[in-house]
């Protein structure tokens, strides 16, 4: 299955080495089996969507090993060529889970996504899902989650401990093998255990890397240190985040507490492992010296909110590397959010939280975000390189904003924010930052009515100027700014930012903005 893989792809027109075939080797293969029913009759971080209805079923699976820790080979530099080593005698055992959509066979489009499920808020949650979920169910993509990290496993042993208590983490230091690992399980699981893409396993043609925020930073790490010697990923979709994260820390991971984030010691009986850093802030990018390509999709609030750092914003686009940034958008926003509490609700874990006014963010991420993933399947697939796009523009390490309507300059430009009708903004006011520590996530939108809002002219909470655009100014009617929204609708659409079947709902949002007559 696995020759026939890089068959296919070299057919395409893809140079893959040999020594990629030869790395998969290296790499452990878990033992998969099904978890018993628990106390929910299902997994965590369960879909609140009808899958069936489109005609995916989820499944959950465990997978099980032992799982090395890394060092460095030799020291990080700039360039990102962070060539790691297994740290010598530093193996665990571990035991954690792959949370599957799959279509039926005749649907699957061959490639599979892998998220890196993201821990940020003490539990494992699923961003990018959220956001691209109707891209991956209208073609056909299979969807894995892996519990990568320490605190997913130890909150999901408390949420449903008569499924999950015989999981075992041994600490985020290891979660770079336990991702490759899974990887292994996905496309060559042994033919004793369980399948977890079932009799899609060898229709299988890609599998791509995923992950959002910190779980980001852990891709941009693995891409650059662990996938040079296991090159199991086809390719990686690495999204909202400016730095990388440590290949290995003396701790097990991080939690939320009452004052905030909390070091979880190792447990007992692991392998001591050292704090290994790796050059981040101003000297971060992505090594350019390896054949799998990088899409990177940044928003706002990753260029130069609480992310943002200048080296990976200034890293040129190549023939392996990609940076889409995107105007008007924030590092989560108000859809996002709404998807995600919807699952939360399903497992009964509060999933959202108030950040007074103004509003959170409701711009165009998500959409950018399947047009990104669809540019990267075809990139992996068939070599066809997606567009370059422009950059957020920056000066003196801040976005540059049009002083009259407050949006940032350059980027890429949805309707939403090449026709507005509002401020679309990835940065946080400060006065509304107190609610909340993650708010300065969510960036905010601020409707042009006139300066009737209670957030309007007040500092610290307005981020729009004073006074606001006047849209009886900028369209002369509702009709020709509709004419003007399709007009950018459809040039989004040619220049690949976003896919066909989304100009409908993008369409729709804009025929209910509030134009005078």
């Amino acid at each position: 299955m696995m020759l026939s893989k890089y068959v296919h792809q070299l057919v395409l027109g893809l140079s893959i080495s040999i020594g990629g075939v030869i790395a998969h080797a290296d790499i452990s293969s878990p033992t998969v089996s099904v978890p018993p029913r628990g106390s929910h009759g299902f997994p965590f971080s369960s879909s609140a969507l009808n899958l069936r209805a489109h005609g995916y079923v989820e499944e959950e699976f465990f997978i099980a090993g032992s799982a090395p820790a890394y060092v460095g080979a030799a020291a990080f530099g700039t360039d990102g060529k962070w060539n790691a080593t297994i740290n010598p005698g530093v193996i665990a055992p571990y035991k954690t889970r792959l949370l599957v959509r799959r279509p039926n066979n005749s649907h699957f489009n061959g490639t599979v996504i892998v998220e890196w499920l993201n821990v940020s808020s003490g539990v494992d949650g699923t961003p990018d899902w959220s956001l691209v979920h109707p891209e991956l169910l209208r073609e056909g993509y299979a969807y894995v989650g892996v519990s990568a990290q320490y605190i997913g496993v130890a909150f999901n042993k408390q949420w449903d401990a008569a499924r999950y208590n015989s999981l075992s983490h041994p600490g985020d230091s290891f979660s770079y093998a336990i991702y490759a690992q899974a990887a292994k399980a996905i496309r060559s699981p042994a033919a004793s255990g369980a399948k977890p893409l079932g009799n899609l396993t060898g229709k299988i043609r890609a599998v791509i890397a995923m992950g959002e925020s910190q779980s980001a930073s852990r891709l941009w790490t693995y891409y650059n240190a662990i996938h040079p010697r296991d090159k199991i990923y086809d390719g990686f979709f690495i999204h909202s985040m400016g730095s990388a994260a440590a290949l290995s820390q003396s701790y097990a991971g991080t939690g939320l507490g009452g004052s905030g984030v909390v070091i979880i010691p190792a447990p007992n009986g692991v392998p001591a492992t050292p704090d290994i850093s790796v050059p981040s802030g101003a000297g971060a990018v992505i090594r350019n010296d390896l054949k799998e390509p990088v899409f990177f999709l940044n928003t706002e609030t990753d260029v130069s909110g609480i992310f943002g750092f200048p080296a990976l914003h200034s890293q040129p686009d190549s023939r392996v590397f990609r940076l889409w940034e995107v105007a008007g958008t924030a590092h989560a926003d108000a859809y996002l959010l709404a998807v995600g509490a919807k699952d939360a609700e399903k497992s009964g874990v509060p999933g959202s939280f108030e950040c007074g006014i103004p509003p959170i963010n409701s711009g165009p991420h998500r959409f950018v975000a399947r047009a990104a993933v669809h540019g990267l399947n075809r990139w992996v697939r068939s070599g066809v390189l997606p567009r370059t796009a422009p950059r957020l523009r920056i000066e003196n390490f801040a976005l540059v904003r049009d002083s009259a309507t407050g949006l940032a300059l350059s980027g890429i430009r949805l309707p939403q924010v090449a026709v507005p009708v509002e401020t679309l903004t990835g940065t946080r006011p400060s006065g509304s930052l107190a609610s909340s520590p993650f708010c300065a996530l969510f960036g905010a939108n601020d409707p042009w009515n006139d300066n009737r809002d209670a957030w309007d002219g007040v500092m610290g909470f307005d981020p729009s100027p004073t006074p606001e655009p006047n849209l009886r100014t900028l369209y002369k009617n509702r009709y020709e700014y509709l004419i003007l929204h399709t007009r950018a609708l459809v040039k989004s659409v040619v220049d690949g930012f976003v896919r066909p079947r989304d100009m409908k709902e993008i369409y729709e949002e804009a025929t209910s903005a509030n134009i005078p007559h």
